[in-house]
């Protein structure tokens, strides 16, 4: 994947499931799939918020470090 947006896109919603698994204290047995539908799925609080700065701050990181080159 090259898009800069997409890139952005696929780490931002990542980011934010695990701090809505973590806020919402589910524990989950095996993979699954980091998505919109996952995300909405888990509901969240205040605490998703509170992560935003975290979450830009690791897509800029990954932006930054990204094996390919981004357009």
């Amino acid at each position: 994947m090259t898009s800069r947006e997409r890139v952005r896109e696929a780490a931002s919603i990542a980011a934010l499931v695990e701090v809505a698994e973590e806020a919402a204290e589910r524990v989950t047995d095996g993979p699954r799939l980091a998505s919109l539908p996952y995300l909405d799925s888990i509901g969240g609080d205040a605490s998703i918020a509170g992560a935003l700065p975290a979450v830009e701050e690791l897509t800029r990181d990954i932006e930054q470090n990204y094996k390919l080159e981004l357009a």
